[in-house]
């Protein structure tokens, strides 16, 4: 994150005595400070990721899997082919997010990774590996 009125400039490592003494300095404050918690919620993340299956298919179905009550959770089920591939995916996410409680936030399994995970998520990498494959288990029935 920069301010407006400053200017970063990259400086090869090491490359005077001054910087060189920065860096040490730098990386002992870092060393210094307390290892971050993560406060865990009562009930795990307020995330949900649904996966989907033959969604050109006279049966398309999804799988969505998240938190409640400290266990991972999964709702599937089928829904009605529509006149398009784009309409029936629409219609398959809208089921997902009916199958969870209101205030979480619905993410394709596909997306539900670490490089996408925002702060607002409250989800580590291995809770949203849990998730994915919760929800591709739940698409091993159709």
């Amino acid at each position: 994150m920069t301010h407006p009125n400053v200017t970063v400039v990259r400086i090869p490592r090491n490359s005077s005595p001054l910087h060189q003494r920065a860096h040490e300095l730098a990386t002992q404050a870092l060393r210094d400070l307390p290892p971050r918690t993560r406060i865990p919620l009562q009930d795990g993340p307020r995330i949900a990721a649904y996966a989907v299956k033959g969604v050109d298919t006279p049966a398309p179905a999804y799988a969505v899997s998240f938190w409640m009550n400290g266990e991972i959770q999964v709702v599937s089920g089928t829904v009605e082919p529509q006149e398009t591939r784009a309409l029936t995916s629409h219609l398959l996410k809208a089921k997902a997010q009916e199958g969870v409680p209101a205030g979480f936030k619905v993410i394709e399994a596909g997306y539900a990774v670490l490089r996408n995970n925002q702060a607002s998520w409250g989800v580590t990498g291995r809770e949203l590996a849990q998730l994915r494959s919760a929800a591709a288990a739940g698409l091993s029935n159709f």
